[in-house]
């Protein structure tokens, strides 16, 4: 595993400007028109991975840290003392995680390779994260929900407590804190949920467990690990369906790739930071899982958060996911709608599609998940531009192969030209049929051995006064087919409307689930097939036709989903 590193260290392009490593399109506002930024992760990243494999002159060493010293904030009177700027050329901070991901490679270096460092290296690292220890200490006391942010403060808290003998109660009391945080509400956000972000939370776990011999908390910690190991594990090293936080907008079956590359290597390293995680991984003799995903038929709950979970089944060369509730904590649907997939299927064998919320405003389409690249979605990230910004909720109810998929927007009140909620599916070049099966339009797609079906229910669209059949279409644009619900459509209007709605059922089928997926057995399949939408009589309060509360079922015989949408639930209101 280590020699694979190596391999791959010695070989990564890597472009030098005086001392620091300069990566290519910065993301943060102050400094994304330049081509490229001297990053101070990567800088961090590559002075570790330098040191640990003996590739660096001591004279440069000490030059590499220097420069990413000068990205500390100093400022006693600032709200960011002790934090990182992210790149040099930033004339503030904005992304508050550079803290973490600059100084975890730096802390890490001092841990495993203090044998092999200067007396000035040690000198300036020692400095920096006294300093850095205000900034964690301060973040440690903060929100818990950001998961994999919290855990790597902790991991430095832990470490910085390790090399300078300070901070040690801080240590103590941030992990007390999250291990209380996490047994009792979950994962916040649901970042354990995310093919992404797991590496980032496995970093800092492994971190912190270096050096973590004497703590209460390091049992706690390793069990939480080995559970999340367990659940990349059940995705056989590959995206997770559905996903939280992944920016997997091009479908990539293999997106996870950072995961199985740590594990089993034998494929390329795309950064430095999937290196770091490698050595991480045998520096705390971590278990390599199995990379075979759950075998056909198998189903998988998650927690998230509180009462919300993901649920896949793992089906033969199909698998389909959903989150019962997205977001899944109240108020933080703007940050996370434009990376994540809360309802998604997979086809092993070509892609990942999912469930899509866009909007078209002054001829520009707006979506989430994102339709383009990781930067220009991270700038402006919302699906109105407006000052106004309705609230979108997203539930949905699995069992088995079978998922009910509900889509709530309220408070619209936007300049928009069109809102559609469609079935995305990237780089897909299958042709999507239609059957009609006892008077309902199904939408099929069928891959080499499985096959998608979906079939839109009645929606509220802006000039709907009622539940009622929503206009679809099948459109292919730029290598991307979508099957689409529409919601509004005008010129670029005013859009006003309390309350919006649309729901689907979608169906995966392989041959655990019909004799062949021609198009005639998956029809007969779907002739068996009871879908039941009903609206619940209200005697308590006042309610119009377009607040009643709704009751889906969907039904194969064998298989039943169910869920139940109230549209005077106020999404953003905190339990």
């Amino acid at each position: 595993m280590i020699e694979e590193v190596r391999r791959a260290f010695e070989t990564h392009p890597v472009i030098f400007q005086d001392h620091m490593v300069m990566g290519k399109k910065p993301h943060t506002a102050t400094v994304a028109a330049l081509p490229f930024g001297s990053c101070g992760r990567e800088t961090a990243s590559y002075y570790f991975l330098a040191r640990y494999f003996d590739r660096i002159e001591d004279g440069e060493a000490e030059a590499i840290l220097e420069e990413i010293a000068k990205l500390q904030i100093t400022d006693e009177t600032s709200g960011h003392y002790g934090c990182m700027r992210w790149y040099r050329e930033e004339p503030y901070i904005l992304d508050t995680n550079g803290a973490f991901f600059v100084l975890l490679p730096v802390s890490l270096a001092f841990v495993l390779c203090e044998n092999k460092m200067t007396e000035r290296e040690k000198q300036i690292i020692r400095k920096v994260l006294c300093l850095a220890g205000h900034w964690f200490t301060k973040e440690g006391r903060g929100a818990m929900f950001y998961t994999n942010k919290v855990m790597s403060d902790g991991a430095m808290l832990a470490l910085i407590s390790h090399i300078t003998g300070q901070y040690g109660a801080d240590s103590t009391a941030f992990w007390e804190r999250w291990n209380t945080y996490v047994n009792t509400r979950g994962y916040g956000w649901g970042e354990n949920i995310s093919s992404v972000y797991t590496v980032v939370m496995l970093n800092a776990m492994n971190a912190a467990l270096l050096v973590m011999e004497e703590s209460p908390n390091r049992k706690q910690l390793k069990e939480k690990k080995e559970k999340l190991l367990d659940y990349i594990a059940f995705h056989g090293g590959k995206e997770f369906v559905p996903a939280i936080r992944s920016y997997n907008f091009s479908g990539e079956v293999n997106y996870g790739g950072a995961i199985r590359r740590a594990f089993d290597g034998g494929a390329s390293y795309n950064s430095f930071w999937d290196m770091i995680a490698t050595v991480l991984l045998a520096c705390t003799n971590t278990k390599r899982p199995k990379f075979e995903a759950a075998g056909p038929g198998m189903v998988r709950k998650e927690h998230a958060f509180d009462d919300t979970a993901a649920y896949t089944w793992m089906g033969k060369g199909i698998r389909l996911g959903s989150v019962s509730r997205f977001p899944v904590m109240p108020g933080c649907y703007g940050g996370l709608g434009w990376q994540s997939m809360p309802v998604s299927a997979m086809a092993e064998k070509e892609a990942v599609s999912y469930l899509r919320l866009r909007t078209i405003q002054k001829g520009e389409d707006r979506t989430h998940p994102a339709d383009s690249d990781f930067s220009k979605a991270y700038l402006s990230h919302e699906l109105f531009d407006d000052t106004n910004r309705p609230s979108c909720t997203l539930r949905a109810a699995q069992d088995q192969n079978i998922v009910i998929a509900v889509r709530s927007i309220h408070h619209l009140a936007n300049h928009v030209e069109g809102i559609l909620d469609e079935w995305c599916m990237p780089r897909s070049e299958r042709e999507v049929e239609t059957l009609s099966v006892k008077d309902r339009l199904w939408y099929l797609i069928r891959y080499e051995d499985c096959a998608l079906a979906l079939t839109p229910l009645e929606g509220i669209a802006v000039s709907s006064g009622k539940r009622e059949g929503l206009p679809c279409k099948i459109s292919r644009q730029a290598g991307v087919t979508t099957i689409s619900t529409e919601l509004y459509s005008g010129g670029e209007n005013m859009a006003v409307k309390a309350y919006l709605e649309s729901a689907w059922i979608i169906v995966a089928l392989d041959d655990s689930i019909v004799s062949s997926v021609e198009k005639e057995s998956c029809a007969e399949y779907l002739s068996r097939i009871t879908v039941e939408s009903t609206q619940l009589a209200e005697y308590a309060v006042p309610r119009t036709e377009t607040s009643l509360t709704r009751h889906i079922w969907c039904s194969d015989g064998v298989r039943r989903a169910e869920i139940f949408v109230d549209p005077c639930e106020n999404p953003d209101e905190l339990p």
